[in-house]
C-alpha cells in the first residue's frame, strides 16, 4: 500500500478511515459504522441516482452489499490524506452469490478498482464519495452485455428513462446523434 506523508491532523484522519475500512469492509462488522460516521452522513455511490442519506441508510446498503457478495475481498492500494479529507484507492474481488439490488445471484465474480473520498469532522465522516465502474461490474456479472449496445437500444433506453422521469427531457448532445435520426 502506498501511503503519502501527512501532517498530524491528516494522519489522525487517515488512521480513523483505515480503522473504519478494516472493521466494516475487511472484517464485515457493519455495526462499526456507528463509531466512524455521523448520524446524518451522506454516501454518493456510483450507479445510484440519489445519494444514501443518514447512517441507517448507509448501514442498510452495506448489509445488503455484504449479503449479495459475502466473499468480498479488498486490497487498499493507496491512501492520501490532507486535512479533513482522506482518499483511498482500492481494488476488490467478489462473487455474486445472493440477491443484490433486486438482481438474483449470478454466481459470477466481479473485480473492480475504486476511488473513495471521505470528508471528516470531529473524528467522524459526514460525506463519502465512492467511484468505480458500475457498468463494468454489471457486465462482469452478466447482467448487461459486455459488447457495446446498438444505438437503437440506447435510444429506447433513453426514451424509457425520460418517460419514467429519471432523466430531464432536455436532450443531451451526443456525437452523431440528433432528434431527427
Amino acid at each position: 500500500m502506498l501511503v503519502h506523508e501527512t501532517d498530524e491532523q491528516s494522519q489522525a484522519n487517515q488512521d480513523i478511515v483505515l480503522r473504519w475500512f478494516d472493521e466494516v469492509w475487511m472484517r464485515g462488522n457493519v455495526e462499526a459504522y456507528d463509531r466512524f460516521a455521523h448520524l446524518n452522513c451522506t454516501l454518493y455511490l456510483a450507479g445510484y441516482r440519489e445519494p444514501l442519506r443518514g447512517l441507517a441508510a448507509v448501514k442498510q446498503w452495506a448489509r445488503e452489499y455484504r449479503a449479495g457478495f459475502p466473499d468480498v475481498h479488498f486490497t487498499i492500494d493507496e491512501v492520501l490524506a490532507r486535512g479533513s479529507t482522506v482518499v483511498l484507492r482500492w481494488h476488490s474481488e467478489q462473487t455474486h452469490t445472493s440477491e443484490y439490488m433486486g438482481m438474483p445471484a449470478t454466481g459470477r465474480v466481479a473485480r473492480t478498482v475504486a476511488l473513495q473520498m471521505l470528508h471528516l469532522d470531529d473524528g467522524k465522516f459526514g460525506e463519502v464519495w465512492l467511484m468505480f465502474d458500475a457498468l463494468g461490474v454489471l457486465q462482469q456479472l452478466g447482467i448487461l452485455p459486455s459488447k457495446p449496445l446498438p444505438r437503437v437500444v440506447i435510444r429506447v433506453m433513453t426514451a424509457i428513462r425520460r418517460l419514467r422521469g429519471i432523466l430531464p427531457c432536455a436532450s443531451v448532445a451526443r456525437p452523431g446523434w440528433s432528434r431527427q435520426t
